[in-house]
């Protein structure tokens, strides 16, 4: 101190790797867990912004700390995290000081990991949606490695049932494309959105929405260079069951014109 661990940790790690002509740390891994105030789904929801959104200031410095179990850092300066740390941006300042630490063109440098985290309401809808956005951002933002740590049941758990929107979301083993594609939302705060594409080149497109609201969003979405879709498959985790389910009710239309394929759904409420 006032050096911060990780920036010693890592500096230490690269030297000696230097010395041994070979990288010795292959990640760095960290444990970041939040409960989005203690089931409180309007927070859990938030929660996967705590990861990477420069611009989550929507809860002042202290009452984000309601979000990480209200840990703020207090050592020999105050909340240090506070003032240091807000917004938390916790993968792209982790990232940054992994690259600090290990120059370009030297000792190769460690993947970011958290072998450790949880989103919080776990019981309720909201963990569902906290946990398929983070999955999304971890992947999207370059995450070498993430492990959900449940912290109740996992029968019924909503935390472990959206890992199936990615890995099982048919009740048959179906997963999402095994490429990632580029998608953004109008509105992040409350809705996101993840694309995937196949490399055996099957013409479907993947998309995981996500409505954080509690009420109903009607969206559009636009895919742009796709293949030529003729039609849409929904299955969503909604309500009080923690499971994924064929959406009930008329599939959207698709319909696709120069390049570019529209649908427009109404996405229910916190799904």
């Amino acid at each position: 101190w006032p050096t911060e661990f990780t920036d010693y940790y890592l500096a230490e790690m690269q030297a000696a790797s230097v010395a041994a002509g070979k990288p010795l740390l292959d990640a760095y891994d960290v444990h970041y867990y939040t409960n989005g105030g203690t089931g409180d789904d309007s927070k859990c929801v938030q929660v996967p912004r705590l990861f990477w959104d420069p611009n989550f200031t929507d809860m002042t410095a202290s009452a984000t700390d309601s979000l990480d179990f209200g840990w703020n850092g207090d050592v020999g300066s105050g909340a240090y995290f506070d003032t240091k740390w807000y917004p938390r941006q916790m993968i792209p300042r982790l990232q940054k000081k992994i690259a600090a630490a290990y120059p370009v063109g030297g000792v190769a440098a460690p993947g970011l990991a958290f072998s450790e985290y949880n989103p919080g309401c776990e019981t309720t809808i909201g963990g569902a949606v906290a946990e398929a956005d983070l999955i999304g951002v971890l992947g999207r933002e370059g995450v070498y490695a993430a492990t959900a740590w449940p912290l109740q049941a996992i029968a019924g758990n909503f935390l472990v049932a959206a890992f199936d929107l990615y890995r099982n979301y048919d009740g048959n083993g179906a997963i999402v494309g095994d490429l990632a594609v580029q998608a953004s939302s109008s509105d992040y705060k409350n809705a996101s959105v993840y694309a995937f594409a196949h490399s055996d080149g099957s013409a479907a497109v993947d998309v995981v929405a996500i409505n954080k609201k509690t009420s109903a969003q009607s969206v559009v979405v636009q895919i742009a260079d796709a293949p030529a879709l003729t039609g849409a498959t929904l299955y969503q985790i909604a309500g009080k069951t923690a499971a994924v389910a064929k959406a009930t009710g008329s599939a959207p239309t698709v319909t696709c014109a120069a390049g570019t394929c529209t649908l427009t759904y109404s996405m229910p409420a916190m799904s």
